[in-house]
């Protein structure tokens, strides 16, 4: 029986939470005559459309500016067909399909229901998506030279823009550490595969935080210990999701050990040296660096400058050398990424 209803759902930050329902057509863009009326400058007045066409849900593009995308493929003029869970990225909003065959308003919010009320919408959203339909989940993990391969790190690039939000940083912050991470990766001559694994993870490294509660997130102040506990913790629960994930499993070890350290002091499993995976080793002065040039609740941006110096204060101790000295070298390319990354590149040093 056609399904005869259509829920979206907002994932980006400036519309989380939001709903919109139809019975028939839901037309997307920036204009206040839109439906669902996105207020970002990268989405045109009349973005996208989602239509019934008597026997099912499809989406498709009304000749945007930055193009419609669904879980990561472009849509162009001919509609494709929606399923539930499905996620529309117009510009740089996203929105989750959910509800589809649903009178209640209430009902196509059980997928974020699921994930518990303290999970970002989005992250919930992914785990349920990838859970419900493995098989497509799993043609999504694919090499980016591959079709459909850019599509999870599409989805991952929306998950680690609310973890960013969430956690305090500016937008683009996990974005550029991925492309960091991806430059430090082609110069080790790592494997393309090897490349796509280090870009995943360095977007969903934070992921584990989901579970932090925002005060302590957010607080500006000194750290209690068991605070402290709590934020160090962030790297196992991060792992274990992922792990529970088809396709993501093997980025868990990259993600439990990236704030491990060279001489052994980092968490949460106190290894050191070779003991740490090269990836982990890689984005660890990747996230450093751009966390040092970020303004954070408790402290002032550095300058890059100043962040490049800290990098080789730090080398030996914190971080593998050769990570440093290689970072350095990069240097010129590395300042390259962050003036895309400022005129608002959408995505930055991604390794073919």
């Amino acid at each position: 029986m056609p399904r005869t209803t259509v829920m979206l759902v907002g994932l980006s930050p400036q519309v989380k939470g939001l709903q919109w329902q139809a019975d028939q057509t839901l037309r997307i863009g920036s204009s206040y005559s839109q439906d669902v009326v996105l207020h970002d400058r990268t989405v045109s007045p009349a973005h996208a459309e989602v239509l019934f066409t008597g026997q099912d849900w499809r989406l498709r593009d009304l000749n945007s500016a930055q193009g419609t995308f669904l879980n990561g493929g472009r849509v162009g003029p001919v509609p494709q067909e929606l399923h539930e869970h499905d996620v529309i990225r117009c510009g740089g909003q996203s929105l989750l399909v959910t509800g589809l065959g649903h009178r209640d308003p209430l009902a196509g919010s059980e997928v974020l229901a699921a994930a518990g009320d303290s999970i970002p919408t989005l992250a919930g959203a992914v785990l349920t998506k990838a859970r419900a339909r493995p098989t497509q989940f799993g043609r999504m993990v694919s090499p980016l030279d591959s079709p459909g391969g850019e599509s999870l790190l599409c989805l991952a690039d929306v998950v680690a823009e609310t973890v960013d939000v969430r956690n305090g940083y500016e937008r683009g912050h996990s974005r550029r550490v991925m492309g960091y991470s991806a430059l430090l990766a082609e110069e080790f001559r790592l494997s393309a595969h090897e490349r796509h694994q280090i870009q995943l993870a360095a977007l969903l490294r934070d992921v584990g935080t989901i579970f932090i509660d925002d005060v302590i997130l957010r607080e500006a102040s000194i750290l209690t210990l068991h605070q402290l506990d709590i934020i160090k913790g962030h790297p196992i629960e991060g792992a274990a999701l992922l792990a529970s994930l088809p396709g993501l499993d093997a980025l868990a070890p990259v993600v439990r050990a990236h704030h491990e350290c060279w001489d052994g002091l980092g968490y949460p499993d106190g290894k050191r040296r070779d003991q740490v995976c090269l990836a982990a080793r890689i984005i660890a002065v990747a996230d450093a660096f751009d966390a040092m040039i970020c303004d954070r609740p408790y402290r002032g941006a550095r300058s890059p400058h100043e962040a490049f110096d800290e990098l080789t204060e730090l080398s030996g101790r914190q971080f593998d050398p050769e990570c440093v000295r290689v970072f350095h070298a990069l240097r010129p390319r590395i300042e390259e990424l962050m003036a895309q990354a400022a005129e608002g590149s959408k995505w930055v040093g991604v390794a073919s």
